[in-house]
């Protein structure tokens, strides 16, 4: 399965690329049945090169044994890490996440509004980006009345160039 921050996919196996020579192969070929390898963070490679979008990634690997108890391959998962927003908004206009197929998520607030209260914590929030995501920041100007933009934040955003 190939997954490209969208859609799920199935890989042919004429596709398959070899990995024999990378680090979290050999080492999870030393394992023993049930345990698993952790990889370290690095760029993705593709085709033997780094790819060009520089994705960071960790993987989780383990050994794959046929019935005679010999081992025959790995299966690994790879977790982006490299493509995060991470974020903090104090009780303003969420953000909006468009999506490729124009769907919207709102990015809740993080914390009360600016201003409230005389000490004010916040946390933050992260959300994974993926290619053709498209982020639609504004200010309450753009959903106050009278002012040219009295539709919710939703709305606007499926709305195209």
């Amino acid at each position: 399965m190939d997954y490209d921050g969208w859609k799920h996919r199935l890989v042919l196996a004429e596709l398959f690329q070899a990995k024999g020579d990378r680090y979290y192969f050999s080492e999870t070929m030393r394992l023993g049945r049930g345990e698993i390898f952790t990889s370290r963070i690095d760029l993705n490679r593709e085709c033997g090169a780094i790819e060009e979008l520089r994705n960071p990634g960790a993987r989780y690997c383990t050994p794959v044994f046929d019935s005679e108890g010999r081992r025959r391959g790995i299966v690994a998962i790879n977790v982006s890490v490299g493509k995060l927003l991470r974020f903090a908004n104090a009780g303003h206009c969420p953000p909006v996440l468009v999506k490729p197929d124009g769907s919207a998520v709102t990015l809740m607030s993080t914390g009360i509004p600016l201003g409230v209260a005389d000490e004010l914590e916040t946390g933050d929030a992260e959300v994974q980006l993926f290619p053709g995501d498209r982020l639609l920041v504004y200010s309450d100007a753009a959903t106050s009345p009278g002012a040219g933009w009295p539709r919710p934040p939703a709305e606007i955003s499926q709305e195209r160039p």
